[in-house]
C-alpha cells in the first residue's frame, strides 16, 4: 500500500512491493527492490504480466547491481575476481553491501509519485489541449478490448505496483507510431509526435541466462570484465541523470550499458488518484541509433551487408525470428571461432556479451562445465511500420555450459549440426507433402504448414535430448540419439499423411519432366525420396571423437 508523506501520496519502488517473484518453494510473491536483492537466493525467477515485462524489470535490477559495483568500494578490484567471489559466496543476496548503500543514495529517484522527479517520468508533461488517455496506453496487451491477450486483467484503474511494472516495460518495448505531441518537444508538428522507432529492447533479441536462483541469474547476466571496460563515468542510468523534460536528448548514442538498459524512449506521465493510476500521457522520448550499438550485453548482433561499406562494417541487433524461434535463435548463441561458421572476417554474428562471459568463466573453470544454464529468448514482433505489437516471442531451453563454451569439442558442433539438419529435414517434409498432393492430382506446391508443425512437435524432444548431455557421454551415441528420434518422428508424420490422403496418391500419375519424359509420381516414390534425404541428413555411426561412456546412459540414449 502507498504511504503518506505530508499531503501527498508516495510509492517508492525501493521499499514498496511491486516486482512479482516466483520463489523456489513455488510461492508467488510481490517484493520491493530491496527485498529482491536481500532474498535473491530464495527467488527462482521474476514473473510479470508478460515475459517482456519481467525482462525489462530484470534489466533495471541489473543496472542497479552494476552501478553499485562501479561506484562502490569494489570499483577498482579485478572484475573477474570480484565476480568469482560472489559466484562462490555461500551467503544470501544481502552479501553485496554496496547495493544497500547505492539504494540509500538514490532512493529519492525511485518514487513513482514524486511531484518533481517521478521514476522514469516527466512530472509536468502535457499537450496543448491538456489531454490524457486511458492507462491502457501502457498496457500493450490491453489497448484493444477485443484483442486483449490478458482477458479479465485489463482495467481503467491500475494499482500502483502494476503501473510501475507497465511503465518499465513501456520504456523498453513500446511500439512506434504517432504519439501525443508534448509541449516543449521541438519535433511535434500539428500537435502530434511522429514515429521515432520502438523502445530499445524492441530492436533486439533479448537473451537471459538463468541460474538456479535469481542470485545466480544476476551474476550470469553480469559480464564483469566487459562491464568494467565499457562503463565510464558518463554511463549513468535514467535515475542518476538530471530530471527530464519533454525535449529529446541531442545524442542518439548511449554512454554505456547502464545508460542503454534504462534508455528513455518515451516521455510518460502517470496520473494518480486514490492510490490508482487513472490516466496516462505517452509521448516520444529519445530516439536511439541502432547501427553498431554494442552497449547492450543481452542481445546478439548480426552483420548488415546492406548498411556496410568499404570504410565501415555495420552490425545490427539480432532479433529473434517469430517462427522457429528456438531452432534459428540458438545458432548465433553457439557459433564461435572454434565452431564451424564460414563467415568472412569481421562479418561473423556476435553472441551476447553475457554468453561470451559464460564461455570465459567456463574456460577458466570458475563455472563447472556440467552446470546447466537456462537460455531464455525474448522479443517482440511488431505490426505494420512497427505501429503495434503483433506477438510476443518467447522460448526457453536448458543447456550445459560445456555445450556453449568454446574449446569444448565436439559438443557445440553436434548441436549446430542437429539444429541445421533438423530444419532441412522439416523442409524436405514440406516438399514431400507437395509431391504426394501432386500424385493425387493437384499442382505441385511446396507446403510450409507441415514444416512448422513438425518443428513444433520436435521442440520438446530436442530439449529433452539436450538434457541427456553428461560430461562422460559418448558424443557419437548422443548425436545418433537425436538423429534417430528426429528421423522416426518425421517418417511417422509422413506415413500418417499418406494414410489420410487416400488411394489416388498411391496409384499416382505421370508428370512431364523438363526433358520431355514422363515420370510416375506416387506416394511411394515421394516417400522414397524423403527417406533418402533423411538418410543423408541423419547418418548414423558418424565418426566423432569419443569419450568414456557411462553404462547407465547408454540405455537412456538408445
Amino acid at each position: 500500500m502507498n504511504r503518506q508523506s505530508g499531503e501527498r501520496n508516495t510509492f517508492n519502488l525501493v521499499d514498496e512491493p511491486w516486482i512479482i517473484c516466483l520463489r523456489r518453494d513455488g510461492v508467488i510473491e510481490e517484493l520491493s527492490i530491496s527485498d529482491v536483492f536481500a532474498r535473491a537466493k530464495e527467488i527462482r525467477e521474476l514473473l510479470g504480466e508478460q515475459p517482456t515485462e519481467s525482462y525489462a524489470i530484470l534489466r533495471i535490477l541489473l543496472t542497479i547491481f552494476w552501478r553499485s559495483w562501479l561506484t562502490g568500494s569494489s570499483k577498482h578490484s579485478d572484475p573477474r575476481s570480484w565476480w568469482k567471489e560472489l559466484w562462490n559466496s555461500n551467503g544470501d543476496g544481502s552479501a553485496i553491501p554496496a547495493i544497500t548503500d547505492y539504494l540509500d543514495e538514490w532512493k529519492h529517484r525511485f518514487d513513482l509519485l514524486d511531484p518533481e522527479q517521478p521514476f522514469m517520468q516527466v512530472p509536468d508533461l502535457h499537450t496543448e489541449k491538456g489531454e490524457f488517455k486511458s492507462p491502457r496506453q501502457i498496457m500493450s496487451d490491453c489497448e484493444s478490448e477485443f484483442l486483449s491477450m490478458s482477458v479479465g486483467a485489463c482495467t481503467e484503474n491500475l494499482e500502483l505496483a502494476e503501473a510501475a511494472r507497465r511503465l518499465v516495460a513501456t520504456q523498453a518495448w513500446d511500439y512506434s507510431g504517432i504519439k501525443s505531441g508534448a509541449v516543449g518537444d521541438k519535433r511535434v508538428k500539428g500537435g502530434k509526435g511522429y514515429p521515432i522507432g520502438t523502445g530499445w529492447a524492441g530492436e533486439t533479441g533479448g537473451v537471459v541466462l538463468h541460474g538456479s536462483n535469481l542470485y545466480e541469474t544476476i551474476l550470469l547476466n553480469t559480464p564483469a570484465q566487459w562491464l568494467s571496460r565499457n562503463s565510464g563515468d558518463e554511463d549513468l542510468p535514467a535515475w542518476e541523470r538530471d530530471s527530464q523534460n519533454a525535449a529529446a536528448r541531442l545524442s542518439m548514442m548511449p554512454d554505456g550499458p547502464c545508460d542503454q538498459l534504462t534508455w528513455q524512449s518515451r516521455r510518460i506521465r502517470l496520473i494518480e488518484d486514490s492510490a490508482h493510476i487513472v490516466a496516462v500521457l505517452v509521448c516520444n522520448g529519445d530516439k536511439i541509433e541502432t547501427k553498431n550499438q554494442h552497449a547492450d550485453p543481452m542481445t546478439g548482433y548480426r552483420f548488415s551487408k546492406n548498411q556496410s561499406n568499404k570504410s565501415q562494417k555495420v552490425h545490427m541487433p539480432q532479433r529473434h525470428p517469430l517462427e522457429r524461434t528456438m531452432w534459428k535463435g540458438i545458432q548465433p548463441l553457439i557459433i564461435r571461432e572454434s565452431v564451424s561458421n564460414g563467415f568472412p572476417p569481421g562479418e561473423e554474428p556476435r553472441a551476447p556479451e553475457t554468453v561470451e562471459h559464460l564461455h570465459d568463466m567456463t574456460r577458466k573453470n570458475r563455472i563447472d562445465r556440467s552446470f546447466v544454464v537456462g537460455l531464455e529468448m525474448i522479443g517482440v514482433e511488431y505490426g505494420t511500420q512497427n505501429s503495434s505489437v503483433s506477438a510476443i516471442i518467447h522460448e526457453r531451453l536448458d543447456l550445459a555450459t560445456a555445450i556453449l563454451a568454446s574449446g569444448e569439442q565436439p559438443w557445440a558442433n553436434i548441436v549446430l549440426n542437429a539444429v541445421q539438419r533438423t530444419m532441412e529435414a522439416a523442409v524436405s517434409l514440406g516438399r514431400f507433402h507437395g509431391m504426394v498432393m501432386q500424385a493425387a492430382g493437384e499442382t505441385y506446391t511446396f507446403q510450409p504448414q507441415p514444416v512448422e508443425s513438425v518443428l513444433a512437435d520436435l521442440t520438446v524432444p530436442f530439449k529433452d535430448w539436450l538434457g541427456m548431455w553428461h560430461p562422460d557421454i559418448d558424443p557419437e551415441k548422443w548425436q545418433d540419439a537425436w538423429y534417430r528420434r528426429a528421423r522416426r518422428l518425421i517418417l511417422t508424420v509422413a506415413n500418417e499423411f499418406i494414410a489420410g490422403i487416400g488411394p489416388r496418391a498411391t496409384i499416382g500419375r505421370f508428370i512431364a519432366s523438363s526433358d520431355g519424359r514422363e515420370t510416375l509420381i506416387t506416394s511411394g516414390t515421394a516417400f522414397g525420396a524423403l527417406n533418402k534425404k533423411l538418410n543423408d541428413l541423419f547418418p548414423l555411426n558418424s565418426h566423432l571423437p569419443s569419450t568414456p561412456q557411462k553404462p547407465e546412459m547408454e540405455g537412456a540414449l538408445l
